[in-house]
């Protein structure tokens, strides 16, 4: 499987799944903000049924989203935002490449720019993953 972290509009981007983040409360990421607009409010549907929260760890898997170019989703909830810190960011990424593992996917692109530790930078995230 590859995996890519790299810039540029998520809806855009063509892969076999795009993960974007949730924060806590269903708050949604920059990221998923974009696709939230594209797919007609689709992630925000999902967040007011309650099929994902963004609690830390939390995973939903979307199939073929309209409106974008990815095959898949991944919503990987992010916590509470004012309390994400380098503990919270490793789980948040165990969490993706666990539920990513068990995709037949051939490749996966991280759309999680707007998730940097309040106590690491960026650098220290792309590093961990």
């Amino acid at each position: 499987m590859r995996y890519s972290v790299k810039g540029g509009s998520p809806d855009k981007i063509v892969t076999d799944c795009l993960v974007v983040s949730i924060w806590a409360n269903g708050r949604l990421s920059d990221e998923a903000k974009i696709l939230d607009d594209k797919t007609k409010k689709l992630i925000s549907v999902l967040v007011s049924g309650g099929d994902i929260s963004g609690n830390l760890g939390e995973t939903l898997i979307v199939h073929q989203p309209t409106g974008i170019s990815a095959k898949r989703v991944l919503l990987a909830g992010a916590g509470d935002k004012k309390k994400f810190c380098a503990d919270s960011a490793k789980k948040f990424i165990e969490s993706i490449f666990k539920t990513c593992g068990k995709l037949k996917a051939s490749s996966v692109h991280l759309s999680i720019g707007s998730c940097e530790p309040n106590d690491r930078d960026r650098n220290w995230v792309a590093a961990k993953i």
